[in-house]
């Protein structure tokens, strides 16, 4: 403790924060060929739930726009199937 309160040992009071390498420290991500994932890591255990012995990730409260385009694309891709069914 001697050596931290010593003068040759002072540190600023306030540091620099690098906004990527702290950004690193409080979101998990991840990606494949075909999915991207990102999601402040505060939110593991609340809305977004991780199983470890089936290796599954629950997701809930979905942002309004991923909801919205989830739709979409489930809407296009039925009529779709029924066209091709006619």
């Amino acid at each position: 403790m001697e050596i931290a309160d010593s003068d040759s040992f002072k540190m600023e009071k306030e540091i620099f924060v690098e906004k990527a390498a702290l950004k690193k420290l409080t979101r998990l991500s991840g990606s494949s060929r075909a999915l991207t994932l990102s999601f402040d890591s505060e939110l593991l255990g609340e809305s977004v739930v991780f199983d470890a012995d089936s290796g599954t990730l629950v997701i809930k409260e979905l942002p309004k726009s991923l909801l919205s385009n989830c739709s979409l694309c489930l809407t296009r891709f039925s009529i779709e199937y029924a066209a091709l069914l006619k």
